[in-house]
């Protein structure tokens, strides 16, 4: 009996490990978002990802749940900067693996931007000379549907908390 539920539990391991990564929140089985908050209007976003999520999977999930949080706090619109998707590749017996952790920070807007394009990446200025300084204004209610589109998720999946 024992060793029937030592490879059930192996298998369920194994399998969890293979399956599709979805926007949820922050597992240490399959990763996910995580948040902090800094201030009252910054956050630290991340999310992190695993061997079966593509690079610009966690940088779209990483931005819709920035914008979820900015529409949970009731912003109109949000800036993003310091947007960092870093690639880590493991080689093992079995060949090699990528996954990518992508993190970025938010600065809730209490007035509405107007977008010079729609969507989510609604505009970008720089303030300094650093990649770093870079910036992004974003529209809550047109990033979270423009995202909710592209990563074919219902409200159910984008609003769960656990």
């Amino acid at each position: 009996m024992l060793i029937r539920r030592l490879v059930l539990a192996t298998m369920i391991f194994s399998l969890a490990g293979c399956m599709s990564h979805v926007y949820q929140p922050y597992n240490i089985l399959s990763g996910g978002f995580s948040e902090e908050k800094i201030s009252e209007n910054h956050y630290s976003v991340e999310y992190e990802g695993n061997p079966n999520l593509e690079r610009q999977k966690t940088i779209d999930f990483t931005l819709l749940r920035a914008a979820v949080i900015a529409q949970k706090a009731g912003a109109p619109s949000f800036q993003s900067s310091r947007i960092d998707a870093k690639t880590t590749r493991v080689h093992s017996q079995y060949g090699t693996s990528e996954s990518t952790n992508t993190a970025l920070d938010l600065e809730l807007l209490k007035t509405s931007v107007t977008p010079k394009k729609s969507g989510c990446w609604a505009a970008h200025f720089k303030v300094g000379e650093a990649r770093e300084d870079i910036r992004f204004i974003h529209d809550t209610a047109s990033c979270i549907e423009e995202l909710k589109i592209k990563l074919e998720l219902t409200d159910d999946q984008i609003f769960r908390e656990k």
